[in-house]
């Protein structure tokens, strides 16, 4: 018996979230990846860094800490302009519990959990 393939010519189309047409597609390695330290945090100061920004595209970073209930702890609107973005929040007046740290960069949002004891 003999199977016979054909070999047809195509031109395969990759599509990603936070890329426009003819634009390069970034690896999962180059996407913006955020830190929070330290974590579980003692409730002072907490270390934000965000890593493989285009500074082109994500100009405008809005950080938002809420607390389980959902309720809005903290919120701030950052500029940026580099390919990592690095801030320290003052976290004195939270009190001991579980918090998500949400960042909004253009269409893309991170998010964290944290700790404070």
């Amino acid at each position: 018996m003999m199977i016979a393939f054909l070999a047809a010519a195509f031109t395969p189309q990759v599509l990603a979230n936070d890329c426009a047409p003819n634009e390069p597609v970034r690896l999962n390695d180059e996407r913006p990846k955020l830190s929070v330290f330290p974590n579980p945090n003692s409730g002072d100061v907490l270390s934000l860094v965000i890593e493989n920004l285009l500074p082109e595209k994500h100009r405008s970073i809005e950080v938002t800490i809420t607390n389980r209930a959902g309720e809005t702890v903290f919120r701030d609107r950052f500029q940026n302009e580099e390919k990592r973005f690095a801030e320290r929040l003052d976290l004195n007046d939270l009190p001991r519990g579980l918090y998500t740290v949400k960042v909004v960069l253009d269409r893309i949002v991170l998010t964290e959990r944290l700790a404070v004891r």
